[in-house]
């Protein structure tokens, strides 16, 4: 009996510290590969369970009431303990928790459960929640094959780079689609943020970019750039790239040197091979106003028709064809 158990023991024992460890930790493991973990550990465990339960006398019903309510309990305490760790408590992280225990004990039981009524709602449950960390995936791959262009939006799933926006193709800079991204009051930064497929800047000289609005007057677009290791000094505004943009009514097109970028912080010089988020956001709106941003990319050398620095950034529209480059005001 002891030997029975001694398998799911220590296999949670050796997972426990993969829920407790920085995220920073494992920066080796891609995002998606990273967010499926409480799938796995939890439907490796469920499967070992199983198996060891399978041997007893205890029906189907009475294992599957027994691993899902364990999975729950032991999940939610995790969840609990996350905060004093620095994790974030995510009920999102029970839910996975319970679906891959369910998916577990249905590998356990393979010829009872496929013949159960309840082995269509698991793995339909597992379909949905691998399916956004394969997409993440694919278009990780993509991100790599396109960089230094980092987002012009023609690819089918590159939005999911962003944290907002919805891609059209009613504007663009470049080819036929740009990320729309609505501005709402009530909001204190609106906005959109960059969160993946950013790759190395190291070697680049300019980091580029469109962005058209069209309000009749002028606004203002702040661009805040931060790696990894700003988040570990405690996220000071002063430890990362931060400027503003006065942007012009239709298309202006905004280059930074990436120099400035990396000497941006003032005791320490950003990663760049390390960036971890670009940020676009404005300040309070007063009304509904819309963003269209496009030809987010890197490039080496200064490019042709840049202005001298302090000059405005905007380019002439409707034409996209006719481009106007500016570097960013110190």
């Amino acid at each position: 009996m002891i030997r029975t158990w001694l398998l799911p023991v220590g296999l949670m024992a050796c997972a426990t510290p993969m829920f407790f460890i920085e995220r920073d930790t494992l920066d080796f493991l891609p995002d998606p590969v990273f967010s499926l973990g409480h799938i796995a550990i939890f439907g490796m465990l469920a499967y070992v369970v199983g198996r060891a339960l399978k041997r007893s006398r205890m029906s189907l019903l009475r294992q599957a009431a027994l691993i899902l309510t364990s999975a729950f309990l032991l999940g939610g305490s995790i969840e609990l303990i996350q905060p004093y760790f620095g994790r974030t408590a995510l009920w999102s992280d029970v839910w996975q928790n319970m679906v891959g225990a369910a998916a577990g004990l249905l590998l356990a039981h393979p010829r009872d459960l496929l013949r159960s009524w309840w082995a269509l709602p698991v793995l339909t449950m597992l379909t949905l929640e691998l399916r956004l960390p394969t997409l993440l995936l694919w278009d990780d791959q993509v991100a790599r094959q396109q960089f230094p262009l980092i987002s012009n939006f023609e690819t089918r799933f590159e939005h999911l780079r962003w944290s907002e926006g919805v891609v059209v193709a009613d504007r663009a800079r470049s080819g036929e689609r740009s990320l729309r991204v609505e501005l709402q009051p009530g909001i204190r930064w609106p906005g959109t943020a960059l969160r993946r497929g950013i790759g190395d800047w190291q070697g680049y000289d300019t980091f580029e970019f469109s962005v058209h609005h069209d309000d009749g007057k002028p606004m203002q677009l702040t661009v805040a750039i931060r790696d990894r290791e700003h988040s570990r000094r405690g996220a000071a505004y002063r430890d990362r790239f931060n400027r503003r943009f006065e942007l012009e009514p239709g298309w202006n097109d905004i280059s930074i040197p990436v120099a400035e970028i990396a000497a941006a912080p003032k005791e320490r010089t950003l990663d760049l091979g390390d960036i971890d988020t670009v940020i676009f956001f404005t300040g309070d709106v007063k009304a509904s106003r819309t963003l269209h941003l496009d030809a987010v990319r890197l490039s080496r050398g200064p490019g042709p028709g840049i202005r001298p620095q302090g000059q405005a950034c905007t380019g002439p529209d409707p034409d996209p064809q006719e481009s106007t480059t500016c570097v960013a005001d110190s």
